[in-house]
């Protein structure tokens, strides 16, 4: 009895080491062909407005964003800046959009420069808004990054 226990470890310890080594070796090979492949759309960021959906206007090569005001309170959002990854403001959009307090926008364009069909684009983007009951004189924003694929 006592062989038939150490052939059955030895047994696993053998092949499970052999799984494990497959096991690593096809997460590995998945991370590095996945990126390209499967990740289209990416967003970071963002706190007291949110963008929930966004895209490239295949026709105009605009930047489309929905907003959506997470705060309990009613906002007025007067402009959206787009930055490029290098840093440079690639466009200050002013709009003077009233959102009451868990509202999503319709769609809001935002010009910035044409990415390539096939290309890749990463755009921080800056929204400005202030709380409508109290007063424009302060500002706030809610930053964050929009990438993707074209």
């Amino acid at each position: 009895m006592n062989s038939r226990g150490q052939a059955a470890l030895e047994y696993i310890t053998t092949y499970g080491w052999a799984l494990l080594v497959l096991i690593i070796l096809g997460v590995v090979l998945f991370t590095m062909a996945a990126p390209s492949g499967l990740i289209t759309k990416g967003k970071t960021g963002f706190s007291e407005i949110d963008i929930p959906r966004f895209g490239l206007n295949s026709t105009s090569g605009d930047l489309q964003v929905q907003l959506h005001n997470r705060l309990a309170d009613p906002v007025t959002v007067t402009a959206i800046y787009a930055r490029t990854a290098d840093g440079n403001l690639a466009n200050r959009t002013n709009v003077s959009l009233s959102v009451g307090p868990g509202k999503t926008t319709d769609f809001i364009n935002v010009a910035v420069p044409l990415a390539l069909s096939g290309g890749t684009y990463a755009y921080d983007v800056s929204i400005e808004f202030y709380y409508t009951k109290i007063s424009s004189a302060t500002l706030f924003n809610s930053t964050g990054t929009l990438s993707g694929t074209v």
